[in-house]
């Protein structure tokens, strides 16, 4: 636990994530310099830890509904759509799911043909951008976070992301999604 915490607290001060979904550092610039954005956050870490009061006002402000849970995505991926589907409604249809609720999500007036329309249209995606927020009752739920651009080619390379999560009442859970994290092709039909 104290790992998760100590984590978390680094993140927030704007310590450099790696392993999957991490971005890539950017190269050095041709004259040899650094960049003055990471010489800053270098200095504000030298300065000091930050308390546990000043890294939780770092964290995106969610007022919660009593009784629900909260599910933060933060999406560092071009039209990124994201949702949280029911577990007993994903019925393991990944792909046709992933498809359905970006969709619904990105074009709810569409008149495509989307299986199970009616009973996914209240989980229909919205936009990470750069972060969605789902709040969703206690219970198993399929999250989703798909890029709208890669759902249109016929390959469907690299599309979407899918993670099975239970929630109780006032859980809150954070994901940071990359393009690496992008794994489920999801074909055009």
């Amino acid at each position: 636990m104290r790992s998760a915490a100590l984590a978390l607290l680094l993140v927030a001060a704007g310590c450099p994530r790696t392993g999957p979904g991490a971005d890539e550092p950017e190269p050095p610039a041709a004259d040899g310099g650094t960049g003055v954005a990471g010489d800053e956050a270098l200095a504000g870490l030298l300065e000091g830890p930050l308390s546990a009061d000043e890294a939780a006002a770092q964290l995106l402000q969610v007022e919660v509904d009593p009784g629900r849970a909260v599910v933060i995505l933060h999406c560092s991926f071009p039209e990124a759509w994201v949702a949280a589907v029911p577990l007993e409604l994903a019925d393991g249809a990944d792909v046709d799911l992933v498809r359905s609720v970006v969709v619904l999500g990105a074009d709810p007036d569409t008149t495509t043909h989307v299986p199970q329309r009616d009973r996914l249209e209240p989980h229909a995606a919205v936009a990470c951008a750069p972060d969605g927020v789902l709040q969703v009752a206690p219970g198993s739920w399929q999250l989703v976070a798909g890029r709208r651009d890669r759902l249109r080619t016929r390959e469907g390379a690299a599309a979407a992301w899918l993670d099975v999560v239970e929630l109780a009442a006032g859980d809150r859970l954070e994901f940071y999604l990359g393009s690496d994290d992008l794994t489920l092709d999801v074909p055009v039909p």
